[in-house]
Protein backbone atom coordinates (compact mmCIF):
# COMPACT_ATOMS: atom_id res chain seq x y z
CA UNK A 1 0.00 0.00 0.00
CA UNK A 2 3.26 2.14 0.56
CA UNK A 3 4.38 1.41 -3.07
CA UNK A 4 1.13 2.39 -4.20
CA UNK A 5 0.86 5.72 -2.48
CA UNK A 6 4.22 6.59 -3.52
CA UNK A 7 3.07 6.05 -7.10
CA UNK A 8 4.87 2.77 -8.41
CA UNK A 9 3.25 -0.55 -9.41
CA UNK A 10 3.20 -2.85 -7.01
CA UNK A 11 2.04 -7.24 -7.94
CA UNK A 12 3.00 -10.34 -5.92
CA UNK A 13 6.04 -12.44 -7.08
CA UNK A 14 4.85 -15.94 -7.65
CA UNK A 15 6.85 -18.67 -6.96
CA UNK A 16 8.83 -18.89 -10.44
CA UNK A 17 9.75 -15.39 -10.08
CA UNK A 18 11.68 -15.26 -7.20
CA UNK A 19 13.29 -18.39 -8.51
CA UNK A 20 14.19 -16.22 -11.80
CA UNK A 21 15.39 -13.56 -9.41
CA UNK A 22 17.65 -15.96 -7.25
CA UNK A 23 19.19 -17.31 -10.60
CA UNK A 24 19.39 -14.08 -12.48
CA UNK A 25 21.43 -12.19 -8.63
CA UNK A 26 23.56 -15.62 -8.82
CA UNK A 27 24.52 -15.44 -12.26
CA UNK A 28 25.19 -11.79 -12.36
CA UNK A 29 27.06 -10.82 -9.58
CA UNK A 30 28.08 -14.51 -8.38
CA UNK A 31 26.15 -14.19 -5.17
CA UNK A 32 25.08 -17.56 -4.27
CA UNK A 33 22.90 -17.13 -1.56
CA UNK A 34 19.67 -16.25 -0.80
CA UNK A 35 18.84 -12.52 -0.68
CA UNK A 36 18.03 -11.10 3.27
CA UNK A 37 14.67 -9.05 2.85
CA UNK A 38 14.02 -6.67 2.60
CA UNK A 39 15.98 -6.31 -0.67
CA UNK A 40 15.57 -3.75 -3.71
CA UNK A 41 16.45 -4.59 -7.38
CA UNK A 42 17.09 -1.46 -9.54
CA UNK A 43 16.78 -2.21 -13.12
CA UNK A 44 17.77 0.29 -16.06
CA UNK A 45 15.51 1.21 -18.53
CA UNK A 46 15.68 -1.97 -20.60
CA UNK A 47 14.77 -4.44 -17.54
CA UNK A 48 18.39 -5.17 -17.07
CA UNK A 49 19.50 -5.24 -13.49
CA UNK A 50 22.05 -2.30 -12.28
CA UNK A 51 22.04 -2.87 -8.97
CA UNK A 52 20.97 -4.70 -5.72
CA UNK A 53 20.39 -3.61 -2.27
CA UNK A 54 20.12 -5.96 0.52
CA UNK A 55 17.97 -4.27 3.78
CA UNK A 56 16.62 -1.31 3.99
CA UNK A 57 17.20 1.41 1.75
CA UNK A 58 16.06 5.34 1.39
CA UNK A 59 14.11 6.69 -1.66
CA UNK A 60 16.85 9.61 -1.88
CA UNK A 61 19.78 6.50 -2.22
CA UNK A 62 17.42 5.12 -5.12
CA UNK A 63 16.22 8.69 -7.17
CA UNK A 64 20.23 9.05 -7.28
CA UNK A 65 21.09 5.49 -8.44
CA UNK A 66 18.24 5.73 -10.55
CA UNK A 67 19.37 9.13 -12.05
CA UNK A 68 22.69 8.37 -12.76
CA UNK A 69 23.05 5.17 -14.13
CA UNK A 70 25.34 5.04 -17.22
CA UNK A 71 24.89 4.11 -20.58
CA UNK A 72 27.97 3.00 -21.49
CA UNK A 73 30.31 -0.30 -20.08
CA UNK A 74 33.39 1.70 -18.84
CA UNK A 75 30.86 4.02 -16.94
CA UNK A 76 29.05 1.15 -15.23
CA UNK A 77 32.48 -0.65 -14.81
CA UNK A 78 33.64 2.41 -12.54
CA UNK A 79 30.15 2.44 -10.67
CA UNK A 80 30.49 -1.20 -9.72
CA UNK A 81 34.06 -1.94 -8.43
CA UNK A 82 34.09 -1.57 -4.95
CA UNK A 83 37.61 0.31 -5.41
CA UNK A 84 39.32 2.65 -7.91
CA UNK A 85 41.97 1.70 -10.16
CA UNK A 86 42.59 0.54 -13.79
CA UNK A 87 40.45 -2.75 -15.13
CA UNK A 88 42.48 -4.90 -17.44
CA UNK A 89 40.12 -7.44 -19.30
CA UNK A 90 38.02 -7.44 -22.56
CA UNK A 91 34.87 -6.04 -22.90
CA UNK A 92 32.63 -5.99 -20.00
CA UNK A 93 29.25 -7.62 -20.86
CA UNK A 94 27.42 -9.96 -18.71
CA UNK A 95 27.21 -13.56 -20.30
CA UNK A 96 23.96 -13.74 -21.20
CA UNK A 97 24.33 -17.44 -22.84
CA UNK A 98 25.24 -18.94 -19.40
CA UNK A 99 22.03 -17.43 -17.86
CA UNK A 100 20.09 -18.76 -20.22
CA UNK A 101 21.21 -22.33 -19.39
CA UNK A 102 21.14 -21.28 -15.57
CA UNK A 103 17.60 -20.24 -16.16
CA UNK A 104 17.23 -23.59 -17.98
CA UNK A 105 18.75 -25.90 -15.46
CA UNK A 106 16.33 -24.17 -13.07
CA UNK A 107 12.86 -24.92 -15.25
CA UNK A 108 12.30 -21.66 -16.64
CA UNK A 109 12.56 -21.70 -20.65
CA UNK A 110 10.95 -17.84 -20.75
CA UNK A 111 13.48 -15.89 -19.11
CA UNK A 112 16.25 -18.88 -20.91
CA UNK A 113 14.59 -18.22 -24.07
CA UNK A 114 15.53 -14.05 -23.91
CA UNK A 115 18.80 -14.71 -22.37
CA UNK A 116 19.86 -16.77 -25.56
CA UNK A 117 18.07 -14.16 -27.61
CA UNK A 118 19.96 -11.64 -26.22
CA UNK A 119 22.97 -13.26 -26.70
CA UNK A 120 22.41 -13.88 -30.40
CA UNK A 121 22.11 -9.72 -30.81
CA UNK A 122 26.02 -9.71 -29.20
CA UNK A 123 27.04 -12.94 -31.59
CA UNK A 124 25.45 -13.53 -33.96
CA UNK A 125 25.32 -17.21 -35.41
CA UNK A 126 25.83 -18.56 -32.30
CA UNK A 127 25.06 -22.15 -32.44
CA UNK A 128 24.84 -23.15 -29.03
CA UNK A 129 22.32 -20.18 -28.30
CA UNK A 130 20.53 -20.82 -31.51
CA UNK A 131 20.45 -24.85 -30.76
CA UNK A 132 18.29 -24.43 -26.93
CA UNK A 133 16.66 -21.83 -28.69
CA UNK A 134 15.66 -24.52 -30.67
CA UNK A 135 15.12 -26.54 -27.91
CA UNK A 136 13.01 -24.06 -26.18
CA UNK A 137 10.48 -23.76 -28.87
CA UNK A 138 10.36 -27.43 -29.46
CA UNK A 139 8.84 -28.22 -25.98
CA UNK A 140 6.44 -25.27 -26.29
CA UNK A 141 5.56 -26.75 -29.58
CA UNK A 142 6.32 -23.59 -31.60
CA UNK A 143 7.79 -25.95 -34.43
CA UNK A 144 8.50 -23.43 -37.09
CA UNK A 145 10.80 -21.49 -34.78
CA UNK A 146 12.68 -24.77 -33.65
CA UNK A 147 12.83 -25.49 -37.47
CA UNK A 148 14.05 -22.20 -38.17
CA UNK A 149 16.88 -22.14 -35.12
CA UNK A 150 18.32 -25.54 -35.25
CA UNK A 151 18.50 -24.68 -39.26
CA UNK A 152 20.21 -21.67 -38.69
CA UNK A 153 22.60 -24.07 -36.06
CA UNK A 154 23.64 -26.34 -38.77
CA UNK A 155 24.37 -23.78 -41.00
CA UNK A 156 26.99 -22.54 -38.33
CA UNK A 157 28.22 -25.82 -37.81
CA UNK A 158 27.25 -28.81 -39.79
CA UNK A 159 28.29 -31.24 -37.83
CA UNK A 160 26.02 -30.26 -34.97
CA UNK A 161 24.12 -34.45 -34.46
CA UNK A 162 22.19 -32.79 -31.91
CA UNK A 163 20.89 -29.99 -33.39
CA UNK A 164 20.36 -32.61 -36.78
CA UNK A 165 18.62 -35.11 -34.52
CA UNK A 166 15.67 -32.32 -33.26
CA UNK A 167 15.31 -31.13 -36.90
CA UNK A 168 14.31 -34.06 -37.40
CA UNK A 169 12.03 -34.74 -34.79
CA UNK A 170 10.73 -30.90 -35.78
CA UNK A 171 9.90 -32.31 -39.42
CA UNK A 172 8.24 -35.59 -37.90
CA UNK A 173 5.67 -33.64 -36.09
CA UNK A 174 5.49 -31.03 -39.26
CA UNK A 175 4.39 -34.56 -41.10
CA UNK A 176 7.47 -33.89 -43.31
CA UNK A 177 8.34 -37.52 -42.95
CA UNK A 178 10.64 -37.64 -45.85
CA UNK A 179 12.20 -34.47 -44.89
CA UNK A 180 12.71 -36.06 -41.39
CA UNK A 181 13.98 -39.44 -42.90
CA UNK A 182 16.28 -38.07 -44.84
CA UNK A 183 17.69 -35.83 -42.01
CA UNK A 184 17.55 -38.96 -39.50
CA UNK A 185 19.52 -40.94 -42.23
CA UNK A 186 22.37 -38.14 -42.35
CA UNK A 187 22.92 -38.64 -38.85
CA UNK A 188 22.88 -42.01 -38.51
CA UNK A 189 25.63 -42.27 -41.37
CA UNK A 190 27.95 -39.70 -39.21
CA UNK A 191 26.84 -41.67 -35.56
CA UNK A 192 25.15 -45.25 -36.38
CA UNK A 193 24.57 -45.72 -32.63
CA UNK A 194 22.04 -42.63 -31.60
CA UNK A 195 19.76 -44.39 -29.67
CA UNK A 196 16.95 -41.64 -30.35
CA UNK A 197 17.44 -40.97 -33.61
CA UNK A 198 17.06 -45.12 -34.30
CA UNK A 199 13.84 -45.19 -32.57
CA UNK A 200 12.77 -41.61 -34.97
CA UNK A 201 13.35 -43.44 -37.68
CA UNK A 202 11.93 -46.71 -36.76
CA UNK A 203 8.94 -44.62 -35.86
CA UNK A 204 8.62 -43.47 -39.52
CA UNK A 205 9.38 -46.80 -41.12
CA UNK A 206 6.53 -48.25 -39.22
CA UNK A 207 4.23 -45.36 -39.65
CA UNK A 208 4.69 -45.63 -43.72
CA UNK A 209 4.44 -49.17 -43.60
CA UNK A 210 7.83 -51.07 -43.61
CA UNK A 211 7.83 -52.81 -40.75
CA UNK A 212 10.66 -54.91 -41.18
CA UNK A 213 13.15 -52.04 -41.70
CA UNK A 214 11.70 -50.72 -38.45
CA UNK A 215 11.81 -53.62 -36.70
CA UNK A 216 15.63 -53.87 -37.50
CA UNK A 217 15.82 -50.38 -36.04
CA UNK A 218 14.39 -50.98 -32.50
CA UNK A 219 16.13 -54.46 -32.16
CA UNK A 220 19.71 -52.32 -32.46
CA UNK A 221 18.22 -49.82 -29.84
CA UNK A 222 17.55 -52.86 -27.77
CA UNK A 223 20.96 -54.41 -28.76
CA UNK A 224 22.93 -51.22 -27.91
CA UNK A 225 20.98 -50.54 -24.55
CA UNK A 226 19.30 -53.66 -23.35
CA UNK A 227 17.49 -51.81 -20.38
CA UNK A 228 16.04 -49.15 -22.15
CA UNK A 229 12.10 -49.46 -21.92
CA UNK A 230 11.29 -47.85 -24.68
CA UNK A 231 12.98 -49.67 -27.19
CA UNK A 232 10.80 -52.74 -26.61
CA UNK A 233 7.98 -50.78 -26.74
CA UNK A 234 8.71 -50.02 -29.98
CA UNK A 235 9.37 -53.55 -30.83
CA UNK A 236 6.61 -55.22 -29.26
CA UNK A 237 4.13 -52.40 -31.63
CA UNK A 238 6.00 -53.43 -34.77
CA UNK A 239 4.97 -57.21 -33.85
CA UNK A 240 1.24 -56.20 -33.17
CA UNK A 241 0.93 -54.49 -36.21
CA UNK A 242 2.27 -57.63 -38.61
CA UNK A 243 -0.10 -59.56 -36.44
CA UNK A 244 2.47 -61.33 -34.28
CA UNK A 245 0.92 -61.91 -30.87
CA UNK A 246 3.13 -64.18 -29.51
CA UNK A 247 6.01 -61.93 -30.56
CA UNK A 248 4.65 -58.72 -29.05
CA UNK A 249 3.82 -60.63 -25.90
CA UNK A 250 7.24 -62.05 -25.44
CA UNK A 251 8.40 -58.69 -25.93
CA UNK A 252 6.31 -56.31 -23.47
CA UNK A 253 7.13 -59.29 -21.06
CA UNK A 254 10.92 -58.84 -20.93
CA UNK A 255 9.90 -55.03 -20.54
CA UNK A 256 8.03 -55.61 -17.26
CA UNK A 257 10.52 -57.56 -15.85
CA UNK A 258 12.78 -54.78 -16.59
CA UNK A 259 10.70 -51.78 -15.01
CA UNK A 260 7.72 -53.63 -13.66
CA UNK A 261 5.93 -50.16 -12.48
CA UNK A 262 5.36 -49.32 -15.82
CA UNK A 263 1.68 -48.99 -16.17
CA UNK A 264 1.68 -48.96 -20.27
CA UNK A 265 3.61 -52.36 -20.30
CA UNK A 266 1.03 -54.50 -18.60
CA UNK A 267 -2.32 -52.20 -20.14
CA UNK A 268 -0.33 -53.62 -23.86
CA UNK A 269 0.03 -57.53 -22.37
CA UNK A 270 -3.70 -57.01 -21.62
CA UNK A 271 -4.04 -55.13 -25.18
CA UNK A 272 -2.41 -58.50 -26.66
CA UNK A 273 -3.70 -61.23 -24.78
CA UNK A 274 -7.08 -59.86 -25.21
CA UNK A 275 -6.34 -59.95 -29.33
CA UNK A 276 -5.34 -63.27 -28.91
CA UNK A 277 -8.69 -64.60 -27.16
CA UNK A 278 -7.05 -64.71 -23.43
CA UNK A 279 -9.50 -62.63 -21.93
CA UNK A 280 -8.87 -63.76 -18.36
CA UNK A 281 -5.49 -63.24 -18.41
CA UNK A 282 -5.47 -60.03 -20.05
CA UNK A 283 -7.97 -59.05 -17.36
CA UNK A 284 -4.75 -59.64 -14.96
CA UNK A 285 -2.50 -57.67 -16.76
CA UNK A 286 -5.11 -55.13 -16.99
CA UNK A 287 -5.99 -54.86 -13.46
CA UNK A 288 -1.93 -54.91 -13.01
CA UNK A 289 -1.31 -52.40 -14.54
CA UNK A 290 -3.94 -49.57 -12.87
CA UNK A 291 -2.72 -50.91 -9.66
CA UNK A 292 0.67 -49.86 -10.19
CA UNK A 293 -0.46 -46.28 -11.18
CA UNK A 294 -4.07 -45.46 -10.72
CA UNK A 295 -4.29 -42.01 -12.51
CA UNK A 296 -3.30 -44.44 -15.85
CA UNK A 297 -6.85 -43.50 -18.07
CA UNK A 298 -5.23 -46.31 -20.79
CA UNK A 299 -5.37 -48.65 -18.38
CA UNK A 300 -8.71 -48.11 -17.25
CA UNK A 301 -10.02 -47.81 -20.78
CA UNK A 302 -8.46 -51.43 -21.65
CA UNK A 303 -9.79 -52.45 -18.50
CA UNK A 304 -13.22 -51.79 -19.55
CA UNK A 305 -12.66 -53.67 -22.86
CA UNK A 306 -11.62 -56.50 -21.17
CA UNK A 307 -14.68 -56.65 -19.02
CA UNK A 308 -17.12 -55.95 -21.60
CA UNK A 309 -15.86 -59.08 -23.58
CA UNK A 310 -16.08 -60.91 -20.47
CA UNK A 311 -19.72 -59.70 -20.04
CA UNK A 312 -19.08 -58.09 -17.11
CA UNK A 313 -20.86 -54.59 -18.06
CA UNK A 314 -21.42 -52.99 -14.70
CA UNK A 315 -17.25 -53.32 -14.43
CA UNK A 316 -16.71 -52.02 -18.08
CA UNK A 317 -19.04 -48.82 -17.29
CA UNK A 318 -16.94 -47.97 -14.20
CA UNK A 319 -13.86 -48.46 -16.01
CA UNK A 320 -14.74 -46.49 -19.14
CA UNK A 321 -15.91 -43.59 -16.61
CA UNK A 322 -13.10 -43.94 -14.25
CA UNK A 323 -10.79 -43.27 -17.86
CA UNK A 324 -13.21 -40.44 -18.80
CA UNK A 325 -12.59 -38.95 -15.63
CA UNK A 326 -8.72 -39.15 -15.86
CA UNK A 327 -8.35 -38.04 -19.62
CA UNK A 328 -11.77 -35.58 -20.46
CA UNK A 329 -9.92 -34.76 -23.65
CA UNK A 330 -9.45 -38.39 -24.81
CA UNK A 331 -12.21 -40.10 -27.07
CA UNK A 332 -11.98 -43.32 -26.78
CA UNK A 333 -13.52 -44.02 -23.36
CA UNK A 334 -16.47 -41.29 -24.43
CA UNK A 335 -16.86 -43.71 -27.49
CA UNK A 336 -16.34 -46.77 -26.00
CA UNK A 337 -18.83 -46.30 -22.95
CA UNK A 338 -20.99 -45.19 -25.65
CA UNK A 339 -21.00 -48.12 -27.73
CA UNK A 340 -21.64 -50.21 -24.38
CA UNK A 341 -24.49 -48.06 -23.56
CA UNK A 342 -25.96 -48.64 -27.11
CA UNK A 343 -25.35 -52.61 -26.93
CA UNK A 344 -27.28 -52.39 -23.52
CA UNK A 345 -30.36 -50.53 -24.60
CA UNK A 346 -28.80 -46.91 -23.08
CA UNK A 347 -29.51 -45.04 -25.84
CA UNK A 348 -30.41 -41.97 -23.90
CA UNK A 349 -27.38 -42.30 -21.85
CA UNK A 350 -25.24 -43.02 -24.65
CA UNK A 351 -26.79 -40.15 -26.72
CA UNK A 352 -26.13 -37.56 -23.44
CA UNK A 353 -22.31 -39.34 -23.18
CA UNK A 354 -21.76 -38.40 -27.18
CA UNK A 355 -23.25 -34.93 -26.69
CA UNK A 356 -21.09 -34.10 -23.36
CA UNK A 357 -18.08 -35.04 -25.35
CA UNK A 358 -18.84 -33.20 -28.21
CA UNK A 359 -19.00 -30.01 -26.19
CA UNK A 360 -15.44 -30.53 -25.76
CA UNK A 361 -14.36 -31.64 -28.81
CA UNK A 362 -16.93 -30.28 -31.39
CA UNK A 363 -17.10 -31.88 -34.93
CA UNK A 364 -15.21 -34.98 -33.65
CA UNK A 365 -16.27 -37.60 -36.73
CA UNK A 366 -16.38 -41.05 -34.28
CA UNK A 367 -18.85 -39.18 -31.99
CA UNK A 368 -20.72 -37.27 -34.63
CA UNK A 369 -21.00 -41.50 -36.61
CA UNK A 370 -22.11 -42.57 -33.46
CA UNK A 371 -24.85 -40.38 -32.72
CA UNK A 372 -26.44 -40.34 -35.98
CA UNK A 373 -26.79 -44.27 -35.75
CA UNK A 374 -29.10 -43.09 -32.64
CA UNK A 375 -31.43 -41.04 -34.88
CA UNK A 376 -29.64 -37.51 -33.67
Amino acid sequence: EIIRRAGFPAVFAEPEDLLAISVLVEEVVRWPRGLRLPCTLLLNSSGLLARIYEGRTGWAALSADAAGIPGDPRGRLDKGLPFPGSYYSSDWFRNEFQLGVSYLEAGLPAPGLEAFERTLIRRPGEVEALYNIGLIQLQAGKLESAREAFELALEGQPEFIDSAANLGVVLARQGRLEDSYRVFSKVLESRPGHIEVLINIGNIELAVGAPERARKRFEEVIRLEPGLVAGYKRLGAVCRSTGDLDGAREVYEKAAAIDPEDPELWSNLGVILAEGGHFKEARKMCERSVRVSPGYAFGHNNLGLVLQALGEADGAVGAFRKSISLAPADPSAYLNLARLYIKLGRKADGGSLLRRYLELQPGHQGALKLLKQLGE
